[in-house]
């Protein structure tokens, strides 16, 4: 360890040469892990792309088969109004044919509301 010491040391061609050769192998070193940990982190990124793209297919396959009715979009059919598979109408449309039971008026009396007579 001294006798390299010594010769960094001291500024001779001999010198020169351990220094640039260290300072070459320190950067094929820095650049050959760069290049393996860019690779690893591009794989990674692959891989969770792949996951991503079956998780989709599985749920696009899964909603054609059951006629449309993806799982994931069941709030936004609701805000749209479009018809229920039951009754097909929208339950936010109003129907003068559809009957919710007999219309009760409330009115003010001196204890409050009431709806009876």
């Amino acid at each position: 360890m001294e006798f390299i010491k010594n010769i960094i040391s001291q500024n001779t061609l001999l010198s020169r040469i351990v220094k640039n050769t260290i300072f070459i192998l320190a950067l094929m070193i820095s650049v050959f892990l760069t290049f393996v940990l860019s690779g690893i982190v591009f794989l990674s990124l692959l891989i969770l792309f792949f996951f991503g793209l079956i998780i989709f297919t599985y749920l696009k396959l899964r909603s054609r088969l059951s006629g449309g009715r993806s799982p994931l979009f069941r709030s936004t059919k609701a805000f749209r109004g479009e018809p229920n598979a039951k009754t097909k109408r929208s339950k936010y449309s109003k129907d003068s044919n559809a009957s919710d039971g007999p219309i009760i008026e409330a009115h003010n009396t001196p204890d409050g509301w009431s709806v009876e007579d």
